[in-house]
């Protein structure tokens, strides 16, 4: 008798227990971004109803993640980070507030180096909204012709980074020294920008093509040191990356998938690699003001 009361005993107790399971409130894990907004957790929509769980996206600048998440430590309250540049990317990680990579089913844009997983590629182009002006075919154009920049410091650094790879200190200085002269935020002949920027009925150019390749940056993101939802954030990392997957969410954003689709030739350096030169890339700049 002591055996079955005991035996009735956990069965009211396992099922209280799956009742208290079952309507408990959903699970949430926090992404912040550089550039997703609030509503944009509809992207990540597909994945959420996979694994009942939702995705909070909050809308933060670099500096401002930083500070959060120097200050409250482990209680940030956010689980991953997606940026449009791997400048923001860079800051974060020597800030080191992001969870060191690990992966079994990376990509080749990953770092293990500096803790990102690629989700996106965004090349640098050439535009303009009129026919009849002939686009230029490689970036030395730049120091030829009078253009408009549509980028913003950060962005701009990760294109002229290549620079030193291939030109060495010097050359790479004088370089940037006139394309920084020909740059017009206003006016130009033709534009400067992100693939993504692209407007509709614009003429665009991938530069670089029948030379070292197309200059792009990555939308890329970091898993946040500690986080207490690691496993989730990693899988909807993974989920993303995966290539039918990742060409819903690139499309969405108006990027190139990792797949490279368009079949452009990417400059021949990986972006990992030019990381090293942010820093040397900025201080050019700054005193060229």
């Amino acid at each position: 008798m002591r055996i079955l009361a005991s035996f009735c005993l956990l069965i009211v107790l396992f099922s209280c227990k799956t009742e208290e399971v079952s309507t408990s409130t959903p699970k949430e894990i926090h992404l912040a971004s550089t550039f997703l907004q609030e509503e944009d957790s509809t992207l990540f929509r597909h994945w959420s109803e996979r694994n009942h769980i939702r995705v909070v996206v909050h809308y933060m600048s670099s500096d401002s993640l930083i500070h959060l998440l120097k200050t409250k430590a482990y209680n940030s309250g956010l689980d991953l980070i997606i940026c449009n540049n791997l400048y923001d990317i860079l800051r974060l990680n020597k800030a080191e507030v992001l969870q060191p990579y690990i992966s079994e089913t990376g990509t080749p844009f990953d770092s293990k180096q500096y803790n990102y997983f690629a989700l996106g590629i965004n090349p640098y182009i050439f535009s303009s909204s009129s026919d009849s002006v002939p686009l230029p075919k490689t970036y030395d154009e730049l120091q030829k012709n009078k253009f408009k920049c549509e980028l913003d410091r950060k962005n701009e650094v990760p294109m002229l980074s290549a620079l030193l790879s291939r030109l060495g200190r010097q050359k790479a200085y004088n370089w940037i020294k006139t394309y920084n002269e020909n740059k017009d935020e206003v006016a130009g002949s033709f534009s400067l920008k992100y693939y993504s920027d692209l407007k509709k009925k614009e003429q665009f150019i991938f530069p670089g093509q029948r030379v070292s390749g197309t200059m792009y940056n990555l939308i890329a993101a970091g898993i946040v040191r500690q986080s207490s939802n690691y496993t989730s954030a990693h899988s909807l990392i993974s989920y993303y990356s995966a290539p039918n997957n990742n060409s819903y969410f690139c499309k969405k954003i108006n990027v190139i998938d990792l797949s490279n689709p368009e079949d452009i030739r990417l400059y021949r350096e990986n972006q990992e690699k030019l990381l090293q030169y942010y820093s040397m890339i900025d201080r050019m700049l700054n005193k060229l003001k």
